[in-house]
């Protein structure tokens, strides 16, 4: 399974946001310098994780955005679904687990990546926002 960029950039906005998110709204500017990831891109991603409830902007010269729960009350799989639609380890499988391929009865593999799938939830879903911000620098 990999990751796309989308959510690798947004885990990173966001465990920016979750180290200073009881104190004040960070800028965009302020984010693409510390984690070298454009403003354009990055305000797309924030777009979707505004549509989501996770965050807040700020307008202004004090402006930017702000996590709008409590980083321990974040989970990894909340971003990641906003960004991805979902994890699947594969096309077999859409995001929701449902077996998506024609071979799923005669397919000895498509068990193998329905527990890949709901191993890999369970980790992220497990995995707090404050966890990733405690090893990102």
């Amino acid at each position: 399974m990999k990751f796309s960029k989308s959510s690798t950039y947004g885990l990173r906005a966001m465990a920016r946001l979750a180290k200073y998110w009881e104190v004040e709204f960070i800028s965009v500017t302020e984010i693409s310098l510390r984690e070298g990831i454009s403003k354009k891109y990055l305000e797309q991603i924030f777009t979707k994780l505004k549509n989501a409830n996770l965050v807040e902007s700020g307008k202004g010269r004090q402006g930017g955005y702000r996590l709008l729960q409590k980083p321990e009350e974040i989970n990894v799989y909340e971003i990641v679904n906003v960004l991805e639609g979902g994890v699947s380890p594969s096309n077999c499988l859409a995001h929701d687990g449902e077996f998506i391929c024609e071979k799923k009865d005669k397919c000895g593999v498509v068990s193998l990546l329905a527990e890949i799938q709901g191993v890999t939830r369970d980790i992220l879903t497990k995995t707090s926002l404050r966890d990733v911000e405690r090893n990102h620098k």
